[in-house]
């Protein structure tokens, strides 16, 4: 096997196969089940194997992660970007040191013309406020990939966990990495944009602004507002969090377990620890000293509530930490359902494991007060021990 798209383990569309490529014969394409996918020309192909050497399907080749429980964990939030950002606004605060520092910076957007996210790399603050709020969607990152990996720029980049595994691998190829700090995130993983196409057309009117995840309602509940209105029971989240729409690789997916590739990781810090909180705490874990470097320099701007926090709560709580479950005939059967354009109302009626968007539903308790659903979640989770 002379290159990384004829091997059966699933693609994870981070695209560093493209950017690598010495003779453009790699390209990115939304496959049939609405994943980006590496698609290979083979008249094009010289057999140079370097998109072998930086594709994360090969885990085998992956670099010892160091264990999660001797890495510097923090719980945190920006005193000036929480309110404004999905979680604590650690990645807002970081993005700002930045620039100051002489960074670009790679993050997603939200591209309203093609309606699906896309990897850029701003040259300032206001272009790149477009990286404010997750977007949990997957993004086309080809193209400013192969730019982080020819440009000569400093650059802190944003990225899921198989992006920046692949991203870390290729910069370390063309003697980039020191250039580079890379920040990804527990990632859940990835919906197909079937779902997301589905949503997008059942809309009233065309989506001029989003925002994947208001906190208006609170950080514990997955609020999305269109074009400055509430969207009330949605169903892309009902069933991104089903896990029966996640794209294959995310299911046997390595790179989100290991600590080897990032500078930093971040997510929601969830657990019984601050159940009583809707503001947004972010959990931090440095993965290496320039991590740990680039945190030190921001602690004017944060505040830290948990120092080397408990590492057995983010664990227990973190989608990442444990199996996915893979049920291939009812997710066959759900893709199928999409693509013949069947409304996600229908879809959510047909769902075989409804305990899974029940479990959705009362995490969020919306028919509930704030103080009353943050002591109910604060119980459940101390009888589950986190």
């Amino acid at each position: 096997m002379t290159n990384c798209v004829e091997n059966k383990t699933p693609c994870t569309g981070c695209g560093v196969c493209q950017a690598i490529c010495p003779v453009k014969a790699i390209h990115l394409e939304l496959n049939q089940e609405g994943f980006w996918t590496a698609i290979l020309d083979k008249t094009k192909c010289v057999d140079c194997q370097k998109c072998l050497s930086v594709c994360p399907k090969f885990t085998d080749r992956f670099p010892p992660s160091p264990a999660f429980d001797t890495l510097p964990l923090y719980a945190a939030y920006s005193r000036e970007e929480q309110m404004s950002s999905s979680s604590g606004g650690i990645a807002a605060e970081i993005t700002k040191w930045a620039f100051a520092n002489g960074y670009k910076v790679a993050g997603v957007r939200y591209n309203y013309q093609r309606q699906c996210a896309e990897t850029i790399i701003a040259d300032n603050l206001e272009q790149a406020q477009a990286f404010k709020g997750s977007k949990y969607l997957q993004s086309d990152s080809s193209s400013a990939f192969e730019q982080i990996l020819t440009w000569t720029d400093k650059l802190v980049v944003f990225g899921t966990p198989c992006q920046i595994a692949a991203l870390h691998l290729a910069a370390s190829l063309v003697n980039r990495r020191k250039d580079l700090i890379l920040v990804d995130f527990f990632c859940h993983g990835v919906p197909s944009y079937l779902l997301w196409k589905a949503f997008v057309a059942q809309q009233p009117e065309e989506i001029k602004q989003i925002n994947f995840r208001n906190k208006k309602r609170g950080w514990h509940t997955f609020t999305m507002e269109i074009n400055r209105k509430i969207v009330k029971n949605n169903p892309f989240y009902d069933l991104f969090f089903s896990d029966l729409l996640l794209g294959p690789q995310c299911y046997c997916c390595e790179s989100r377990k290991s600590f080897a590739f990032a500078d930093i990781r971040l997510g929601d810090f969830w657990g019984s620890l601050f159940d009583l909180r809707e503001d947004g705490i972010s959990v931090v874990c440095c993965c290496s000293p320039s991590g740990e470097e680039m945190l030190s320099s921001l602690r004017k701007n944060i505040q830290f509530i948990v120092l080397s926090g408990d590492h057995s709560l983010c664990k227990r709580s973190q989608a990442s930490f444990k199996s996915t479950t893979y049920n291939p005939r009812e997710r066959s059967l759900y893709l199928e359902l999409l693509q013949q354009k069947i409304s996600l109302q229908q879809l959510l009626k047909r769902n075989r494991y409804p305990h899974k968007i029940l479990i959705f539903y009362f995490k969020k308790l919306l028919f509930l007060s704030p103080r009353i659903a943050g002591l109910i979640r604060f119980c459940y989770h101390k009888m589950k021990g986190y």
